[in-house]
Protein backbone atom coordinates (compact mmCIF):
# COMPACT_ATOMS: atom_id res chain seq x y z
CA UNK A 1 0.00 0.00 0.00
CA UNK A 2 1.26 3.39 -1.09
CA UNK A 3 1.44 6.13 1.42
CA UNK A 4 -0.58 9.36 0.53
CA UNK A 5 1.66 12.20 -0.49
CA UNK A 6 -0.01 16.01 0.57
CA UNK A 7 1.82 19.19 -0.61
CA UNK A 8 3.10 21.36 1.33
CA UNK A 9 0.55 24.75 0.71
CA UNK A 10 1.48 27.96 2.98
CA UNK A 11 -1.73 29.75 3.28
CA UNK A 12 -1.42 33.55 4.07
CA UNK A 13 -4.06 35.43 5.74
CA UNK A 14 -4.25 38.79 2.97
CA UNK A 15 -7.00 41.25 4.69
CA UNK A 16 -9.53 40.92 7.25
CA UNK A 17 -12.70 42.18 7.35
CA UNK A 18 -16.68 41.57 6.57
CA UNK A 19 -18.57 41.49 3.96
CA UNK A 20 -22.50 41.88 3.11
CA UNK A 21 -24.04 40.54 0.07
CA UNK A 22 -26.39 42.37 -1.58
CA UNK A 23 -29.33 41.70 -3.68
CA UNK A 24 -32.57 40.41 -2.62
CA UNK A 25 -31.18 36.37 -3.89
CA UNK A 26 -29.46 34.54 -1.33
CA UNK A 27 -25.05 34.25 -2.00
CA UNK A 28 -25.43 30.57 -3.11
CA UNK A 29 -28.43 31.55 -5.38
CA UNK A 30 -26.74 34.41 -7.20
CA UNK A 31 -23.57 32.48 -7.84
CA UNK A 32 -25.48 29.73 -9.35
CA UNK A 33 -26.49 32.80 -11.96
CA UNK A 34 -23.31 33.52 -12.41
CA UNK A 35 -22.54 37.08 -10.38
CA UNK A 36 -22.43 37.78 -6.97
CA UNK A 37 -22.64 41.08 -5.81
CA UNK A 38 -21.46 42.15 -2.02
CA UNK A 39 -19.77 44.94 -0.15
CA UNK A 40 -16.50 44.79 1.63
CA UNK A 41 -15.50 46.54 4.87
CA UNK A 42 -12.03 45.45 4.89
CA UNK A 43 -8.53 47.55 5.83
CA UNK A 44 -7.18 46.62 2.55
CA UNK A 45 -10.11 45.78 0.32
CA UNK A 46 -13.56 48.45 0.97
CA UNK A 47 -16.28 48.80 -1.36
CA UNK A 48 -18.63 46.99 -3.82
CA UNK A 49 -17.46 44.22 -5.88
CA UNK A 50 -18.85 41.57 -7.89
CA UNK A 51 -17.99 38.36 -9.01
CA UNK A 52 -18.71 37.41 -12.15
CA UNK A 53 -18.64 33.89 -13.87
CA UNK A 54 -16.78 34.01 -17.10
CA UNK A 55 -17.23 30.82 -19.07
CA UNK A 56 -19.44 27.81 -17.84
CA UNK A 57 -23.25 27.77 -17.56
CA UNK A 58 -25.67 28.61 -15.25
CA UNK A 59 -26.98 26.49 -13.20
CA UNK A 60 -24.18 24.08 -13.58
CA UNK A 61 -22.14 25.27 -10.20
CA UNK A 62 -20.10 22.00 -10.55
CA UNK A 63 -18.77 22.49 -14.11
CA UNK A 64 -15.11 23.99 -14.63
CA UNK A 65 -15.42 27.79 -14.95
CA UNK A 66 -12.94 31.00 -14.20
CA UNK A 67 -14.42 34.00 -11.93
CA UNK A 68 -13.29 37.55 -12.58
CA UNK A 69 -13.80 39.86 -9.65
CA UNK A 70 -14.90 43.64 -10.95
CA UNK A 71 -14.92 46.70 -8.19
CA UNK A 72 -18.11 48.50 -9.20
CA UNK A 73 -18.36 52.27 -9.28
CA UNK A 74 -19.06 53.57 -5.72
CA UNK A 75 -22.64 55.28 -5.58
CA UNK A 76 -21.26 58.53 -4.49
CA UNK A 77 -19.65 58.68 -7.62
CA UNK A 78 -16.16 59.32 -6.70
CA UNK A 79 -13.72 60.71 -9.48
CA UNK A 80 -10.77 58.24 -8.30
CA UNK A 81 -8.74 61.27 -8.31
CA UNK A 82 -6.76 62.00 -5.23
CA UNK A 83 -8.78 64.79 -3.14
CA UNK A 84 -12.05 64.23 -5.47
CA UNK A 85 -10.73 66.59 -7.59
CA UNK A 86 -12.19 66.84 -11.38
CA UNK A 87 -9.77 67.12 -14.65
CA UNK A 88 -10.70 70.07 -16.46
Amino acid sequence: MRPSVFPIVTIIIWDKGTYEPEEDITPEGQLNHGELKFELQGKKLRGAFALVRMGGRPGKPKEKSRWLLIKRKEEWGGSGVEGGCTPA
